[in-house]
């Protein structure tokens, strides 16, 4: 075979190392610190404030399902107290929503 492409043009092989050592190396060689799950920022969060509701937990954690990671850390063993609370909503009308605490 005589075309085009039939042989493969030799390469440096120590530049070749060196240039994907600087490309790649540091992403390949460094780790980088994971963000915290949503159940780990829950625990962080009740630590801090003792207490959360779902708008808490939506508004400071991006967490829409506060009582699916609830449920999560009951089964790795936390235990909770809940407290159903009333609020106003936006409009004026009383809503109840459910408050969580962990138990010490």
């Amino acid at each position: 075979m005589n075309g085009k492409g039939d042989k493969q043009r030799p390469t440096n092989k120590r530049a070749f190392d060196l240039s994907f050592d600087r490309i790649f190396g540091a992403l390949l060689g460094r780790k980088k610190a994971k963000p915290p799950n949503q159940q780990q920022q829950v625990l962080d969060y009740l630590a801090k404030n003792l207490t959360i509701t779902t708008a808490e937990a939506n508004t400071h954690l991006g967490v829409t399902r506060l009582s699916s990671r609830i449920f999560d850390l009951k089964a790795k063993g936390y235990e909770f107290d809940r407290q159903l609370v009333v609020t106003k909503n936006r409009v004026g009308k009383p809503i109840r929503h459910a408050q969580w605490r962990l138990k010490s």
